[in-house]
């Protein structure tokens, strides 16, 4: 009963301490977040639809939307720190004011830069997990003065895009992979079976004769 005392205890610091839903926002595409993540590369030519981006880690598939390139077929985008290119490849999504990304693994962090056509334009970003939502960020992103960073870092295995306006780009789409460590709520349950499994075995321990 003690070690059951005792995983309890610390079962319930972890679930005070760590809520496990959480999605945390980054705001700037700084040195960090660069670091820490990798860039899904937008290879298909001017105007051909692009429904996934793949690497040999991840494959990222989500709403059919047209390649562009910002200086060609979308005249501006923006520069560092706000952005982390100035003439990057992009997306154009165009009729939509909904975009889902979904991830063949489970990612901690996922972002894109994204700029409207012609209006300030309010995006939503929902961020879930096995078909529960685990957190939202938001913004308004002005399209004459230049592009803006939506990244989450949590864990999570989709993303939906809600867009004020239906035509948008997106561009500079980066993800890191979760690394696997159990959730806090995951830790507190296999904390609390080890501390059952200990008290049974004590009880089952013979006694020795004096």
């Amino acid at each position: 009963m003690y070690a059951m005392k005792i995983a309890g205890v610390v079962c319930a610091g972890l679930l005070i301490a760590s809520p496990a839903a959480a999605v945390t926002r980054i705001s700037s595409p700084d040195a960090a977040y660069l670091a820490a993540t990798t860039r899904l590369d937008i290879t298909a030519s001017d105007f051909d639809l692009v429904s996934s981006l793949t690497d040999a880690d991840l494959s990222v598939t989500f709403d059919p939307s047209q390649a562009r390139t910002v200086g060609v077929t979308w005249l501006s985008w923006g520069a560092p720190p706000e952005t982390e290119d100035e003439f990057p490849r992009v997306l154009f999504a165009d009729g939509l004011h909904q975009l889902t990304f979904n991830f063949s693994k489970l990612v901690s962090i996922f972002g894109f830069e994204a700029e409207p056509d012609g209006q300030t334009s309010h995006f939503t970003v929902d961020y879930y997990r096995a078909g529960a939502l685990q957190g939202s960020i938001g913004a308004d992103i002005d399209p004459f003065f230049a592009a803006r960073l939506l990244a989450g870092q949590g864990a999570f295995d989709k993303v939906v895009v809600t867009s004020s306006d239906d035509v948008f780009a997106f561009g500079d789409v980066r993800y890191a992979l979760s690394n696997g460590i159990p959730e806090p709520d995951t830790w507190a349950m296999m904390i609390l079976g080890f501390g059952a499994a200990g008290a049974v075995l004590r009880r089952r321990r013979p006694l020795t004769a004096i």
